[in-house]
């Protein structure tokens, strides 16, 4: 994973991989108070 998280370092941060899902996220507010999460599986 070590790899894909250097590619996504600046977009999403907080990655962690439970199994085959990725969830991760997105802090999109000036003030750090708001948060989208994402959440990926892994084929």
């Amino acid at each position: 994973m070590a790899r894909e998280k250097t590619i996504l370092d600046g977009y999403l941060d907080d990655i962690f991989v439970m199994k085959s899902t990725v969830f991760a996220f997105e802090n999109y507010s000036e003030k750090g108070d708001v948060a989208v999460l994402h959440i990926y599986e892994l084929k």
